[in-house]
């Protein structure tokens, strides 16, 4: 979910890195963190790749997407 409507768009590095900061929590959320001061598209793959290594193919962020997104009004 978060790959198709954030990670496949044609946005800034930064702008990904803050998304995919405000749909994690606890120890992912530290992950994301750590990069997102870094701000470059490294960063950002960095980050994606340490998240899938430790959690699995980003499920996540995807879980946290789906939970926010169903969540507005």
């Amino acid at each position: 979910m978060f790959n198709a409507l954030v990670d496949s768009r044609p946005l800034e590095a930064d702008i990904k890195l803050n998304m995919l900061n405000q749909y994690v929590t606890g120890k992912p959320k530290q992950v994301v963190e750590h990069y997102l001061l870094i701000g470059t598209e490294d960063a950002y793959q960095k980050a994606r790749s340490v998240l899938q290594e430790r959690y699995g193919n980003c499920n996540v962020v995807s879980t946290a997407f789906i939970t926010v997104r169903t969540l507005e009004p």
